[in-house]
This record gives structure tokens, C-alpha cells and sequence, in this order.
């Protein structure tokens, strides 16, 4: 069943919404306050699949609407259909609407264009964020007429890639690490998944917290696609590009299954009684070389004797960067070098887009 809100595209929506054998749609066209619609009525509205929302011609500001979608995002498990026709790619509200997940949308300004993208956003898969990746953009300077978009691309170097974490005891911060990592791929373009593959209870509680209900084996918060316990197939069989695996802390038990991974990374740490527990995972690494230390909370007066001390893992070894909040990008540079044979950097174009004011993004003159 489909929901619409729209002031001036019913037909288009129904005639679409026909055309791709969904007769079961319901309209509303007058909806004036769309962030109180969201807070009081949404609730009620558990039975829709798809939400259509037209926002061509909405007179809120900016940030409401954005407010609103996310209050619907969040609140039920549906998928948001963003129609925005006349809109381009490089928009400020289509680009913070990709921000907050979401990846369906149509702005084509002809009924050919507009017939394609209706057609994928209501398909089984709908789009998908590599499918949305063209409506990122990064604010630089946003003073003046123009605001100034910097658009980096980055290819990559392997069809798929695993990732394993572990830390060298508990809370020592590989949750974190694994979370950072998946930001760090997704603002790539590359499309990464956090997997649960411990028996700790934090992302069941972060998912309780956050209110979110599990839906094909996964969760997703803040923009990652987040997969409990025992997920690795359900995952494995949605085709992303990289998986990253959280095993909690390096035993003997999952050391096979971690060193299997493309990628491996201990996190570990630099307290006096948190020392001996990263060369008790040195020894269980017995010969192999290809692993990467990340260091948590280094001070740095004691980098360089830690460093000195981890001998064939020295050229391997990073200290993080303060992270007290997983969700906010950190250690872009480690990262970058760590997986530097996996993506790399193709180019750093400056491009300047026009700035629309209020008046212009309504059709207002």
C-alpha cells in the first residue's frame, strides 16, 4: 500500500503508481504542516509500504522537511520516495535527505525521465546507496552567490572486501573502529556493512535504544547498514562492497576465522596494564605479518617507545584520534593508508553550484 502527500502532482502519482501495478494508494493534498503531520498522524500509518512525498512545491523551510523525513524514517519501517521534480543533483535539501539514508528519488523534469525513476523506487530492491551516491555533495563555503561543492571520487581496486576487527580485551574500543571504518567507505562511494561477529550485547542495546526493529537480519543507524549476531550469510547476500566483521576480542577460538579476512585490524591499548595484552596478540599472530595495529588513547610522549617495541608490526601501527562518538568521522588518514591497495583517490574537482534562495526552490519569483 502506498502513501502519498503532494499540493500539485496527484496525477503523475497515481498515473505511476498505476503503471507499476499499485492500485492500492492513498493521497493527501493537504497537508499543510508536514513536521506536525509527521509527529501526530504518522503513528497511525504502520499498513504503508511506500511513502511518496512530493516537496516540489512545499512551503516549509529546508530543515523542516528534512526534520519531518527523518521523523518517518524513523518511525515506521517504510520506504521514503523523495519527488522533487525540476530539482538537480547538487540540491542542498536532496543532498541532506541522501545524508540521512535516503536514496529514492525523482526530479526528472520530462515524463520519460520521470517514468524511469518511479519505475526503480517502487521496484522489490528500490535504489540503493551506490544508486544515490550522485546527490553527495560536501558544503565547503556556502557564502556568497555560489557555494562551492569539492566532489572527490575514489575507484575501487577489489571486487569485494572483508574486514575483520578485534581488540586485544574487552571495551577497548573495536566497535568503534568497525563503525568509523563503515563511514569511512560509505562517504567513498562504497557501499560497507557492520557485522556482529562477538557475543557482546552492544549492538543489541544500541539497537534497543534506538528504537529500531530488525528487518532481513539487519538495522540501520546513522547510515550504516548494521547486522547482529550471526548475520554473515544474510549479509553476504546482499552485495556489498565491503564487510566488515567485528569479532569482540582476538582468542584462540575466532583467530582462524579472523586471519581469513582480507583485511585484519587489533585495536588495542597504551595504559600500563593495557601494554601486555597487545603483545599477548602479537604471539597468537605467530608468523603472519599482514595485520595492522590501531592504538587507542596514545599519549605522545609514549608513541614512539610503543611503536619501537612492536617490532615487524612497527610500519603497521597507528594511534587513533580521539573518538568518543562512533558516528562522527575520525582517522580518515589511517584508513586511507591501511587500505590504500583496496581504494584509492581519482581525482579532487572543484565544481560551483548555483545557490537557489527560498524563493527560486518554490517556483517563486
Amino acid at each position: 500500500m502506498i502513501l502519498a502527500i503532494t499540493n500539485s502532482n496527484e496525477k503523475l502519482i497515481r498515473e505511476m503508481c498505476a503503471k507499476n501495478n499499485y492500485d492500492d494508494i492513498e493521497v493527501y493534498t493537504g497537508i499543510k504542516d508536514l513536521q506536525d503531520f509527521s509527529i501526530r498522524e504518522l503513528q497511525n500509518l504502520s499498513s504503508f509500504k511506500y511513502l511518496i512525498l512530493d516537496i516540489t512545491n512545499r512551503k516549509e523551510k529546508e530543515e523542516t522537511i528534512i526534520k519531518s523525513v527523518v521523523a518517518m524514517k524513523s518511525m515506521h519501517n517504510i520506504r521514503i520516495i523523495i519527488l522533487a521534480t525540476g530539482y538537480k543533483e547538487g540540491d542542498s535539501i536532496l543532498s541532506k535527505l541522501f545524508r540521512e539514508g535516503i536514496y529514492n528519488f525523482i526530479i526528472g523534469d520530462n515524463y520519460k525521465k520521470q517514468d524511469e525513476e518511479f519505475k526503480k523506487c517502487l521496484s522489490k530492491e528500490g535504489n540503493e546507496y551506490k544508486d544515490a551516491i550522485r546527490f553527495r555533495v560536501d558544503d565547503i563555503n556556502t557564502k556568497g552567490k555560489n557555494k562551492v561543492i569539492i566532489k572527490k571520487e575514489y575507484k575501487k581496486l577489489k571486487q569485494l572486501l572483508t574486514v575483520a576487527i578485534a581488540g586485544t580485551q574487552n571495551h577497548i574500543g573495536a566497535t568503534t573502529q568497525a563503525i568509523l571504518l563503515c563511514k569511512f567507505f560509505n562517504e567513498r562511494g562504497l557501499k560497507a556493512c557492520y557485522v556482529c561477529a562477538n557475543n557482546s550485547n552492544d549492538i543489541e542495546e544500541l539497537r534497543e535504544n534506538a528504537g529500531k526493529d530488525i528487518n532481513n537480519g539487519m538495522f540501520q543507524y546513522n547510515g550504516i547498514d548494521i547486522y547482529d549476531k550471526n548475520e554473515k550469510i544474510s549479509a553476504m547476500s546482499y552485495g556489498y562492497d565491503v564487510y566488515i566483521y567485528d569479532y569482540g576480542v582476538l582468542t584462540d577460538y575466532n583467530l582462524e576465522s579472523f586471519i581469513k579476512n582480507d583485511k585484519r585490524i587489533i585495536v588495542g591499548g597504551s595504559k600500563l596494564w593495557e601494554i601486555s595484552n597487545i603483545f599477548l596478540a602479537i604471539d597468537k599472530l605467530k608468523e603472519l605479518e599482514d595485520v595492522h595495529f590501531i592504538i587507542s588513547y596514545c599519549p605522545i610522549e609514549d608513541k614512539n617507545a610503543l611503536s619501537s617495541n612492536m617490532n615487524k608490526y612497527k610500519k603497521n601501527t597507528y594511534f587513533s584520534e580521539y573518538a568518543p562518538n562512533p558516528f562522527e568521522m575520525k582517522n580518515t588518514e589511517i584508513y586511507q593508508s591501511i587500505f590504500k591497495d583496496n581504494v584509492e583517490e581519482k581525482s579532487n574537482s572543484v565544481v560551483a553550484v548555483e545557490k537557489r534562495n527560498f524563493f527560486n526552490i518554490f517556483g517563486r519569483k
